[in-house]
Order: C-alpha cells, then structure tokens, then sequence
C-alpha cells in the first residue's frame, strides 16, 4: 500500500530475517535508508514466502 501512496507514512520492519525466507526482499537504499518500494503486481500483501525454506523450522504439536 505504501508504493501507492504519494505521502507514504512509515514501513514497519522486523529483526526477524524475514527476506531469506521470501522469494522478493525487501530492497533499501543505501543513500537515504528508505525502502525502494516495488508495488507487486499480485494482490496481497506483496510477501510471498519460501515453504521449502521454512519447513526445517516447522513445528508440530
């Protein structure tokens, strides 16, 4: 949503690493720290996550 936003607001980010677990990282520019944002063009959330990354973390109950 913020791609789409000429005032965009804030770009909430975890310390989870999160990108190595989706197939598109978040890209940030170096220069002004500010997240190059790329509206995707599937509707979502834009994060489409990695499955076969994710299953050694799995957890069963």
């Amino acid at each position: 949503m913020l791609a789409a936003m000429p005032n965009a607001g804030y770009l909430e980010m975890h310390t989870f690493p999160i990108d190595q677990y989706t197939t598109r990282p978040l890209v940030i520019n170096k220069d002004n720290g500010m997240a190059i944002a790329i509206a995707p063009e599937v509707t979502g959330t834009g994060v489409t996550f990695d499955w076969d990354k994710l299953a050694p973390h799995k957890q069963h109950y």
